[in-house]
């Protein structure tokens, strides 16, 4: 694709990275129906004031109701960054 050695490695690494973490998300999901990290955080959430954190317990209840499209966004949020950095190998350097 034209990257050179140092770029194609750390491609396949942040890739594989994104790879992995999607599939270590999905099945620890559904061994324990929720990502743990989440229900860890809503347990926290939980012995915190209702007023705060709103931020967050949106960000939550959002990624609880979310079921598809994690992969494809972060594939393609690497994908654009890999894009970026390789037009930004082939600039000249003055």
């Amino acid at each position: 694709a034209g990257f050179d050695h140092v770029l194609a490695r750390r491609a396949l690494s942040l890739i594989s990275n994104v790879a992995f973490s999607s599939a270590n998300f999905t099945v620890l999901a559904q061994r324990h129906g929720t990502y743990p990290h989440e229900s860890e955080l809503g347990a926290a959430l939980t012995e915190a004031s209702a007023d705060d954190f709103p931020a967050l317990r949106q960000v939550l209840a959002t990624v609880q109701s979310e079921t598809s499209g994690g992969f494809e966004f972060e594939l393609g949020i690497a994908i654009s960054g890999l894009e970026l950095a390789l037009e930004e190998s082939r600039r000249p350097t003055d």
